[in-house]
């Protein structure tokens, strides 16, 4: 079988305590029925075990819920400065793809305004 191995053990008082306890592979099906309750009948020890899982995993439930919106909210804050640095890039390639259309734009009209003023300065010279 297996070695046994350090894992979590409900004790008196529904506390988990850390022993070393053989896992499932080292116990035969016969040792397994042996320790299983009857399934004809609850005794209280039984109900009370079952009182302290029941409680137990509601607090495992809390402890969940509270890890993973711990976690979404770190995932979330992370997702944001990744979307801001890329937004801040972004926009800055855009204003200066802009910056250099602006530039290009106001070149021309000003190479059309020459050429306009120079073809009206041709038509009144010649009426």
């Amino acid at each position: 079988g297996r070695p046994a191995k350090a894992v979590p053990r409900l004790v008196d008082g529904g506390q988990f305590s850390p022993v070393a306890t053989p896992t499932l592979a080292t116990h035969t099906p016969s040792d397994i029925v042996s320790r299983t309750p009857s399934l004809t009948g609850v005794d209280s020890r039984g109900a009370m075990a079952s009182t302290n899982f029941a409680r137990l995993i509601g607090e495992m439930d809390a402890e969940l819920r509270i890890e993973l919106t711990s976690r979404i909210r770190l995932l979330t804050a992370e997702l944001r400065g990744e979307l801001l640095r890329e937004i801040t890039i972004r926009l800055a390639d855009a204003e200066a793809k802009a910056g250099v259309v602006e530039v290009n734009v106001d070149h021309k009209i000003q190479r059309v305004a020459a050429e306009f003023a120079q073809r009206l300065g041709r038509l009144l010279g010649t009426q």
